[in-house]
């Protein structure tokens, strides 16, 4: 497995790992990881109190998806009246579909299904057009905000080893989307600034080590150690 990255995840290991085994019959590659998220990503639709993680190549999410439905599609009239969704709103299932990377696929499935016996039917021509403008709205990068960048250039001259954690994180940290594709998670703006700040960050960190290992004694009123 090439470069796997979060698909879905769990509260249970067993939940984790049937649909881990359900995927692999289907012959996608996939495993069971426990952990807490990578701090280089933000994952779309992730609760930070689910720990176990099943990851796959981005190429299969797709296919695993269309699997997945397959499968509860084939099942949905087990489910009982008694589900929680059946207390739901119209306006609340609707939520449910508009939002899915939220909720799991059988959720969105029960709300499509309760939604047409209310005779608002909902196609799946329209749950894949919500998915994409779903897509959409979770790619947007976010702004650091002008304090937030004025105070990282403050911290910077002050501490110059925060102005290159701060700044390799705003550099780096992707968003990784429902569909498994990575985009940046700030704007342009603020990596711009980031990049900045990086670099003022190396030179004191620099000099900081030259003082340190050749007695530099040159004043340097930028590095305050």
């Amino acid at each position: 497995m090439t470069d796997p990255v979060f698909f879905k995840s769990f509260y249970e290991m067993d939940e984790a790992e049937s649909l881990r085994d359900f995927l692999l019959s289907k012959g996608i590659d996939c495993r069971v990881e426990k952990k807490r998220a990578i701090m280089d990503s933000v994952y779309a639709g992730h609760s930070g109190d689910k720990n176990i993680f099943l990851v796959m190549e981005p190429k299969d999410f797709a296919k695993a998806n269309e699997l997945i439905d397959e499968e509860i599609r084939a099942r949905i009239s087990e489910i009982g009246p008694d589900y929680y969704l059946y207390s739901f709103t119209d306006t609340e299932l609707m939520e449910v579909i508009s939002k899915p990377d939220e909720w799991n696929n059988q959720d969105v499935l029960i709300a499509q299904q309760l939604l047409a016996q209310h005779d608002k039917v909902i196609t799946d021509q329209q749950i894949t057009q919500t998915r994409e403008n779903r897509k959409k709205v979770l790619a947007k990068p976010q702004e650091t905000g002008m304090a937030f960048l004025v105070a990282s250039y403050l911290l910077t001259v002050i501490l110059p080893i925060y102005g290159v954690f701060v700044a390799l994180f705003l550099m780096n940290t992707r968003t990784l989307l429902p569909d498994g594709t990575r985009v940046p998670a700030y704007t342009a703006y603020s990596r711009m600034h980031a990049k900045i700040i990086l670099v003022l960050g190396l030179i004191g960190v620099v000099m900081f080590l030259l003082r340190i290992a050749g007695g530099f004694d040159l004043y340097m009123p930028f590095v305050l150690f």
